[in-house]
């Protein structure tokens, strides 16, 4: 009889195949799982990459209108185009608290003689390392407006005055030498004033020292206060907070300054290059406004923009000035005198003498005067849809 047991063997149970889903449904769970986990970090990664790309579109549109505001509020006639239809790219805009690399780049478009179009385009690239730039562009018109000097003779003043000597008192429009200028305008009178019996005489026979179209012109808007103190659009202290020089010493000949080879307009003695010279200088195009707050007193030097006198105006020696001359004091020139190219308003507000003598000359020139005045332009937006966003 044999040991071994036959297979299989009926009293044991046989093992039946059973059909399962749970090995699927694990698999499938895992699947859904990561699907969510992918869609949540993809919607997270867009709202990420949305909210970067609103902050860096902010950022941009900031920067735009930033170098729009300056431009309008540092506005230089000497870097504003000369030309209709002659842009000028402006570079030196910098927005306090944003990296060097993000300044705007703004362009100036002159439209007529005193209308100009300001581009500014600012270009923001996204954090994380994720380079997408966002642009925007926005655009301002605005209008360059200066003083408007009403302007009555080569000499306008108010109060007794007194004129001899070998001076000059010049109403004939007179273009300066080597400046670039329209053509000559109608004469002036040489003496502008409201009661001609407050002027004396000393050695000037028949009116010899005074010239222009009339000599002498009885004026009543030459005795109104706001002649002296109102100038269109601005007033005296408009002129004086926008003064780029504020004269705190006194006998000095001003003269030009240089500095690494451009135009140094931080020094006071500095007023600008009235020499028209080849090659140009680099001050030829500098015309501040210069402020005195109390008396003057100038021994020569030249000098041109506009000069601003608080108090009394005293000149001697060959000082040359080219543009407007408002005092709210009385003028007086002595010995070699002062030559003025422009106009010379002297308001003699405490109504003392005003004294013109030796051989001082005033010159009405409409060149130095429009000149000095395009100059001291500010740009100011137009009254209507002055501004766009362009994108």
């Amino acid at each position: 009889m044999s040991d071994s047991i036959p297979f299989p063997r009926k009293d044991i149970p046989r093992l039946r195949a059973r059909g399962g889903f749970a090995m699927a449904m694990a698999l499938g769970a895992i699947v859904v799982i990561g699907l969510l986990i992918a869609g949540a970090f993809f919607i997270s990664t867009q709202q990420s990459r949305t909210g970067r790309s609103v902050l860096s579109q902010e950022d941009a549109f900031r920067i735009a209108e930033a170098g729009l505001a300056q431009t309008v509020t540092e506005w230089k006639a000497d870097s504003a185009p000369t030309a209709n239809g002659q842009s000028w790219l402006r570079t030196q805009v910098v927005v306090p608290n944003t990296p060097v690399n993000f300044r705007p780049d703004v362009k100036v478009t002159r439209l007529n003689s005193d209308l100009y179009q300001i581009l500014s385009e600012a270009s923001v690239g996204s954090a994380g390392g994720v380079r997408t730039e966002s642009v925007r562009r926005v655009s301002q018109l605005v209008r360059v407006v200066g003083p408007t000097f009403n302007i009555r003779g080569a000499l306008t003043v108010r109060g007794q005055t007194k004129i001899g000597g070998s001076s000059l008192v010049d109403g004939n429009d007179d273009n300066p030498a080597g400046w670039s200028c329209d053509a000559e305008g109608p004469a002036k009178p040489g003496i502008a004033i409201a009661d001609p019996n407050q002027i004396s005489r000393s050695g000037c026979n028949n009116w010899s020292c005074v010239d222009g179209d009339p000599k002498i012109a009885t004026d009543p808007i030459a005795g109104q206060t706001s002649t002296y103190f109102t100038f269109g659009d601005f007033a005296w202290a408009d002129l004086v907070s926008m003064a780029n020089i504020v004269v705190t010493t006194n006998n000095f000949a001003p003269a030009p300054a240089f500095i690494n080879g451009r135009c140094d307009d931080s020094r006071q003695t500095n007023w600008g290059d009235v020499n028209r010279l080849l090659p140009k200088g680099v001050c030829e195009s500098y015309f501040p406004i210069i402020y005195y707050p109390g008396n003057a007193k100038l021994t020569g030097g030249t000098g041109q923009g506009i000069l601003l006198v608080e108090g009394d105006l005293e000149v001697q020696g060959q000082f040359r000035f080219y543009g407007p001359v408002i005092v709210r004091g009385r003028l007086k020139t002595a010995g070699t005198g002062g030559h003025f190219n422009g106009a010379v308003m002297a308001a003699n507000v405490d109504l003392e003498e005003n004294s013109v003598l030796g051989n001082a000359v005033v010159n009405y020139s409409s060149c130095a005067v429009a000149t000095a005045v395009r100059q001291a332009g500010r740009a100011r937006p137009v009254v209507q849809r002055s501004w766009a966003e362009l994108y």
